[in-house]
């Protein structure tokens, strides 16, 4: 979320500004006197277009300041500028998604309260002039290691002039069909909101491409604009950061338009998913473009460096390139379909991340069964099924297994334990519930980078054997009221949170079981308002207990619903009162409904024994 100051206040920061340009007076730049405040721009070199509103990232140095940095050119005249902190909180817990969030940036003036404490960063902003180019910049007593960019309108035209067919470096990288895809929109739409990333967002929908028109005066111009962030100074950093890559680009397409093109198209990268993990003809679209913000940034330095001799930037925009992923392979189950020799496969997608088609397979370590090759088309994904060796009963089980996912040369490790769980007193513990994949952690193939949710909303659950049944609550659709008697599978549930939820939160709170393998599955829903039901609208025992801090439920497994004499195959979800949703076993994409299963051997329960 993005909180704005309104126009009275920008005025009003700019007035004392003015003010205390007038008490400053015009003296010449020169050193800083010892123990005199300065202000230091953060980075080694600040790239800028004339005519436009430069924001410059700074760091006061000195003794507390209670006045803003004046700012001047070489020649001596004095620009309007002002002076802002920019609080920056780290992004809230309950914000999970594919792409990382768009932190809750606030813009704050220098005098106000507030400014300079905690996250966040002090900036200078500074209304260029278009005949100041060329000239050096100074904040007080420090000097701005300035970098003139050419004007993108300028540039635009003169691409236009020298071109001699349609193509420009600002045609859209991304097809048609995947600009307009709901899935990428929505995932996309996102980056529209943040300053540094809404480039990317204007780069898929429509190649970055500069407006020929003028800029609108000033800062407070910035606001004039429909579609803006609605706050000048995040708005004036927007397009600073999108004026850098749109010359960046360009350059690069001077030196070679194919490369160029080839970097785009890795930039707004998106590929097509197995829904649910199953191959089917409706993938799922979504960006699979590189998400480190600190290797970008360097990339955009990289094409913006002046010292570069020629044929250097797009030796290293390769390099850059050739760092990127290729293929990722990650575990969707352990415990699928069994298969020729009777032990159930183990299943594994592979996406390819380039732009050429490759075979893909999967071996096993102490498998002599020849790989079976499945074509993987360029920016998809596919499904893989492997049976592992070992002995094909399913209580004996299977030890842990090493697989290795081939795309053409291309090998990832996987270490699997497709064997089903034993379930011994006092129960299974069916946990860690782990949040769904991140876009960083599945390039990363990281399985525990960004999966564990906060202790204050952690999830605990137990499959146990019990006496008796919790009784059924009375408003429960189809409820049986007898609690029954005799030994019966209860699912204990212990779930977490912290503020206690209230109204519609609290009513998006459920957990459920489903039983069965990933395409013919029953469920249980349990939540805490003490309904329970199952997949056919009968009410299902249950006992519930609310505390501030968490809620209890014990949940009756339906009858016959657990087989004795094969894996009883389960999975477990939670939709917390924020809607954040966690799973056991695996994780999920984001956009999957249900996770995969474990394999439980209910027949290695041994009450007497404790065994």
């Amino acid at each position: 979320m993005i909180v704005s100051l309104s126009r009275e206040r920008r005025g009003a920061a700019g007035v004392l500004i003015l003010l205390v340009w007038c008490l400053a007076g015009c003296a010449a730049p020169g050193p800083a006197p010892r123990g005199f405040t300065s202000f230091v721009p953060t980075e080694p070199r600040v790239d800028a277009v004339g005519g436009s509103v430069l924001v410059v990232p700074v760091r006061v140095e000195g003794l507390p300041t209670d006045r803003a940095p004046l700012a001047r050119l070489d020649d001596g005249r004095l620009l309007p500028s002002g002076f802002w902190w920019v609080s920056t909180p780290p992004s809230p817990p309950d914000a999970p998604g594919w792409l990382t969030p768009t932190p809750p940036r606030r813009v704050l003036g220098f005098a106000e309260a507030g400014a300079g404490v905690g996250a966040g960063v002090w900036v200078a902003t500074v209304e260029l002039p278009l005949d100041g180019i060329g000239q050096g910049l100074w904040l007080g007593r420090s000097r701005v290691p300035m970098h003139w960019l050419p004007d993108p309108r300028l540039v635009l035209r003169e691409v236009a002039a020298e071109s001699a067919t349609s193509e420009t470096p600002w045609a859209p990288p991304a097809p048609e069909h995947v600009r307009t895809d709901p899935s990428v929109r929505s995932i996309a739409s996102s980056l529209s909101g943040d300053p540094l990333r809404r480039w990317r967002y204007r780069l898929l929908a429509d190649g970055l491409a500069p407006e020929d028109e003028p800029y609108r005066p000033g800062l407070l111009g910035l606001l004039e604009d429909e579609g803006g962030l609605g706050d000048a100074v995040l708005e004036a950093t927007a397009r600073q950061t999108e004026a850098r890559w749109r010359v960046g680009l360009a350059w690069l397409w001077r030196e070679d338009p194919a490369l160029a093109q080839r970097l785009k198209r890795r930039l707004v990268a998106v590929a097509s998913f197995p829904r649910d993990g199953r191959v089917g003809e409706d993938p799922v679209l979504a960006p699979v473009w590189p998400s480190e913000d600190a290797a970008l940034e360097e990339l955009l330095r990289t094409l913006l460096d002046p010292t570069l001799a020629a044929g250097r930037r797009p030796e290293r925009v390769r390099a850059y390139l050739d760092s990127q992923p290729e293929r990722v392979a990650w575990v969707l189950e352990r415990h699928g379909p069994p298969g020729p020799g009777g032990t159930p496969a183990v299943t594994v997608a592979l996406a390819n991340l380039t732009s050429t088609g490759t075979l893909g397979w999967l071996s096993a370590d102490g498998s002599g069964a020849a790989p079976e090759l499945t074509p993987v088309p360029a920016m998809s994904s596919v499904v893989l099924a492997i049976e592992p060796p070992g002995p094909a009963t399913w209580r004996a089980g299977v030890g842990p297994v090493r697989l290795s996912a081939h795309a053409g040369q291309w090998v990832r490790e996987l270490a699997v334990a497709p064997g089903a769980r034993p379930i011994t007193p006092p129960g299974l513990g069916m946990g860690p519930l782990e949040r769904a994949w991140t876009l960083r952690a599945w390039q990363r193939t990281s399985a525990t980078q960004d999966a564990a949710t906060e202790p204050a909303w952690a999830t605990a659950a137990l499959l146990m054997r019990t006496d008796h049944r919790p009784p059924a609550p009375e408003d429960a659709p189809g409820a049986e009221r007898e609690s029954g008697a005799g030994e019966t599978w209860t699912l204990y549930l212990e779930c977490r949170w912290d503020p206690m939820p209230e109204g519609a939160a609290m009513a998006s709170e459920r957990v459920t079981l489903r039983v069965g393998p990933w395409g013919g599955s029953r469920w249980v829903r349990v939540s805490p308002d003490g309904v329970g039901v199952d997949d056919r609208g009968r009410g299902v025992p249950v006992r519930v207990s609310i505390e501030d801090d968490r809620w209890r439920a014990w949940v009756g497994v339906p009858e016959g619903w657990l087989p004795e004499d094969a894996p009883a195959l389960l999975s477990l979800e939670r939709t917390d009162a924020r809607g954040v949703r966690t799973s056991w076993p695996e994780r999920m994409l984001p956009w999957d409904e249900k996770p995969a299963r474990a394999a439980v051997d209910l027949r290695t329960w041994d009450p007497i024994s404790g065994r």
